[in-house]
Parts: C-alpha cells; sequence; structure tokens
C-alpha cells in the first residue's frame, strides 16, 4: 500500500514554496515590497492574456491539426504551440513590459525579487486551489505520497526557472544584449512543450512517465539555478556597461 498524506499538507506546502522565497529574500536583501508585487502582477497579466488567447483558439487548432496531418505529427506541433504560446507570453508580454517602463532600471537584487515573486504568485494560486478544489469536491483527505510530491516538487522546481527568466529577458533590456532573451523564451517553450507532451503521451502515469516527470524537474531545477549563479557571477560588469 502506498503511504499517504492529508490533502492540506499538499496545499500548505505549495503555498509555502511561494511564500518561503520571497520572506528570504526581503529579510536578506533588504528589498521593497513593490519589487515583489510588480512581480505578482506580471505573472498575472502574461497569464491572463495566455489564457484569453488558448480559451478560444486551443481546441480549434487542435481539430485542424487532426485533420490536416498525421496524429503523431499533429500532437507534436500543438505541444509546440502550446510550448510558443507561453514563451511569447511569459517572456515575450513581459520583455515590452520591461523595455517601456522604468523596471528597466531595476537592480539586480530587485530583478531577483521580480523573478521570485512571478514564480511564487503562481505555486501559491495553485496551492489554494488545490486546496479549495479538494474541500468543495469533499474528497478523501489524504493523498498517495507520489501525488502529492508531484505537485509539490513541480512548484519547488519551477521557481527558479521562473527566477532565470524573469532575470534573463531584464538583462537583455539592460545590456541590450538579446540572446538573453531567446534563451529565456525557448527555455520557457521547450519547458511547457515538454510537458504538454509529457501529459498527453502518458495518460496512465506509468513508470516511464514517473521517471521522466521527475527527471525533468531535476534538471530544470539544475539548468536553472546554474543560470542564475552565472548571471549573478556577471551582473556587476554588465551593469557597467550598460551605464556605459
Amino acid at each position: 500500500m502506498n503511504p499517504k498524506i492529508p490533502h492540506v499538507v499538499v496545499s500548505l506546502a505549495m503555498i509555502a514554496v511561494g511564500i518561503v522565497p520571497i520572506i528570504y529574500w526581503g529579510r536578506t536583501r533588504k528589498v521593497e515590497s513593490s519589487a515583489f508585487l510588480l512581480g505578482m502582477l506580471g505573472w498575472i497579466v502574461t497569464v491572463a492574456i495566455k489564457f484569453a488567447i488558448a480559451i478560444p483558439f486551443n481546441q480549434p487548432f487542435a481539430r485542424f491539426l487532426a485533420v490536416s496531418v498525421s496524429s503523431g505529427v499533429g500532437s507534436r506541433l500543438f505541444d509546440a504551440y502550446i510550448g510558443f504560446l507561453t514563451a511569447i507570453t511569459e517572456c515575450g508580454i513581459l520583455y515590452l513590459a520591461i523595455r517601456f517602463s522604468s523596471l528597466k532600471k531595476y537592480q539586480f537584487s530587485q530583478i531577483i525579487a521580480f523573478g521570485i515573486a512571478f514564480g511564487a504568485i503562481e505555486a501559491i494560486l495553485l496551492g489554494v486551489r488545490y486546496g479549495l478544489t479538494i474541500a468543495l469536491a469533499d474528497s478523501a483527505e489524504i493523498v498517495d505520497v507520489p501525488a502529492a510530491y508531484s505537485s509539490i516538487v513541480e512548484r519547488a522546481s519551477t521557481m527558479p526557472l521562473h527566477t532565470l527568466s524573469c532575470a534573463l529577458i531584464f538583462f537583455s533590456v539592460i545590456t541590450k544584449r538579446s540572446l538573453l532573451f531567446w534563451i529565456a523564451f525557448f527555455a520557457k517553450g521547450a519547458v511547457d512543450g515538454f510537458a504538454s507532451w509529457l501529459i498527453f503521451s502518458h495518460p496512465t502515469r506509468d513508470l516511464l512517465f514517473q521517471i521522466s516527470l521527475y527527471g525533468s524537474y531535476a534538471v530544470m531545477a539544475a539548468l536553472s539555478s546554474i543560470g542564475l549563479w552565472w548571471l549573478n557571477k556577471h551582473k556587476d560588469t554588465w551593469t557597467s556597461e550598460a551605464k556605459l
């Protein structure tokens, strides 16, 4: 029998994944709350635009692919579309907001605060939704540990990616290095495209699905953490160049 834990623990853990990094960064770097609030607003606006596009167009586009190309090719094209939609909204729109606002004057600690909050609000809202869904459905109070870990680990592993993506976009504007933006763009698109493929190609959640899922979490978190370290290492040089 699989071990089980209460649903409420899963919900609170997902919320904590979002709140703890904000508290830590705010207290250790003395960052003003506006940087966190604007990061949250950035996620809300870009995701709202993504859903505004996805709701009317996703299903018609999927049906178009189903009758236009073979099922295998159509499915992969739809996965690519899902990734592209995330990249164009969460990266492209954010780039424009930074480029044409005072956000481009942010210092490194503020940039990281913005990125942390961009990912944190997603974790917090999904944690709240998870708890409310279980409560309203009057579901069982416990859940299999593997399923619980999946939700928690997914939120924790996406935090570095959101933070890195936002930081890359900020620095692409500040330093006028377009390559940094495209790294963020294709990274975000690849992650969501892969997630789409994984979910639709393994509906039974078999062992291969679990290995792919947790393996992708580990790789994503590790690469994002390395990217943040690399940005931190170069921040002073790039900031100096931008002022010339």
